[in-house]
Order: structure tokens, then C-alpha cells, then sequence
């Protein structure tokens, strides 16, 4: 899985089966009146959300926020593309399962109150801030890192799971007062 938060966007090879958020509307991840769905070359208003929900099955859509949102439902993400400024918030009680390399770039934000699963490496250039509540999971069986150039504040639960490790450059990954580090399956050493 492929999550690109970016300030410049390369948008222009949309494919059928992708989704985008509209000009407007509330910031709700679950009302199909947020989005639009692209086939044969043009978009479409989604009209039923049950079928064509993005991130509610596996699939291989790419997903482009061209605003704020709030993750109100678990998803599992192939590929999601920011606009510049936007903020993924992962709300509580839900999921979010991030299955290839991961990458938030400069000028965009995740906000977790819920939990957000990697299960490859994840590679911050913007701001990530994990909540009291929050989780952020390195999942993987095979050794995976999270590569921090920009802010990582721990307000809740870092968990790097069977092989996971992190790197850092300048800032590093800030553990606030009550967070909590755990890791499962094998021992590593934090660097940086």
C-alpha cells in the first residue's frame, strides 16, 4: 500500500475504480455524498456506498483527498494521495490498515485516535501525532522502520510488532508524559 500525502500532486492518470473526495461537503469518511468515483474517463457522485465505499474492502483504488477527513469507519487503503494542508484523522474505535510502504509528506497531517496498522515501512515528512487513545502499529513479520524527518508526538501507544524498528533524522519521535512504546515478537534498538 501506497499513502502519498503531498504538497505537489502528479494527478492526471486516474483510473477506473478510483475516488475523490468533492469540492464540499462534511468531513465524513462513510457518507457516499463526499465522494466521487471515477470510470471510462469521467467521475461519478457514488450512489450506493454499501458497493462502492473506498477503503471498505481490499482493492487496489487510489483514493485522492482534496480535503479534510475523518476516518468514521475501519478501511484498508491501497493507495491514498493528499492535497497540500489536508489532515487524515483516524477516529476512535476505527482502523486503518496501511499494507505497502508508507510515505506523509511535508505540509500534511495524521491525527490518530483510533488505530493505524502498517504492515510495511512508513516514512514521515509531515506531522504525525498519535493521541491518548491512539495506536500506531509497525506490523510486519520481515524487518520494517519508520523513517521520521519530521514531527512524530506520542500521546498514546508506538508498537513495532515482529521486526519493526525506527530510524530518525532531525526531529525525533517525541514520547509525551503517559505514551507508551511497546515492542512484540523480537528486540530492536532505536536510532537516531
Amino acid at each position: 500500500m501506497l499513502i502519498t500525502f503531498t504538497a505537489s500532486l502528479g494527478w492526471g492518470q486516474y483510473s477506473d475504480g478510483d475516488y475523490r473526495t468533492k469540492s464540499s461537503g462534511t468531513n465524513s469518511w462513510t457518507l457516499n455524498s463526499n465522494w466521487e468515483y471515477f470510470e471510462g474517463g469521467e467521475w461519478y457522485d457514488c450512489n450506493n456506498y454499501e458497493i462502492d465505499a473506498p477503503g471498505m474492502s481490499s482493492s487496489t483504488s487510489t483514493i485522492y483527498l482534496t480535503r479534510d477527513m475523518s476516518l468514521d469507519q475501519s478501511a484498508y487503503l491501497q493507495t491514498i494521495v493528499l492535497s497540500a494542508d489536508v489532515t487524515l484523522t483516524v477516529n476512535s474505535t476505527n482502523n486503518l490498515y496501511l499494507a505497502d510502504a508508507t510515505t506523509l509528506n511535508t505540509n500534511n497531517t495524521l491525527s490518530i485516535n483510533g488505530v493505524v496498522e502498517c504492515l510495511n515501512s512508513f516514512t514521515n515528512n509531515g506531522i504525525v501525532t498519535i493521541n491518548s487513545n491512539g495506536v500506531f502499529k509497525l506490523n510486519s513479520s520481515t524487518t520494517k522502520k519508520i523513517l521520521n524527518n519530521g514531527t512524530f508526538n506520542v500521546y498514546g501507544t508506538l508498537n513495532f510488532h515482529k521486526g519493526g524498528y525506527s530510524t530518525a533524522s532531525n526531529p525525533h519521535i517525541t514520547f509525551k508524559e503517559g505514551s507508551t512504546l511497546l515492542y512484540t515478537g523480537s528486540s530492536r534498538t532505536i536510532s537516531g
